[in-house]
């Protein structure tokens, strides 16, 4: 779903595909709730999907915040504190 997310990034922005991405994963398992089993794989796809362009647009967006010199070490700050972010999804 990166790849896909990248390009919705690219189109949208990275704020609002990032908007998109959190507002969808965080519903997605509220509304998995109600429902058949099925239902429930459904929302999950959706929430896992959803997770997949949290990577690209939060790149698009610290691409667009910092200098290409400044850039390799906001990359740093973020990759080490992404695995929560994962972890969430």
């Amino acid at each position: 779903m990166q790849v896909p997310g990248g390009i919705l990034a690219d189109r949208l922005g990275g704020g609002k595909a990032l908007l998109f991405s959190l507002i969808a994963a965080g519903l997605a398992p509220f509304l998995s709730v109600f429902g058949t089993f099925t239902a429930v794989l459904g929302w999950r796809l959706i929430a896992g999907g959803a997770c997949g362009i949290v990577l690209p647009s939060s790149v698009r967006l610290l691409s667009s915040w910092f200098s290409k010199k400044e850039l390799n070490s906001a990359m740093g700050v973020f990759g080490s504190g992404s695995g929560s972010i994962y972890a969430a999804c």
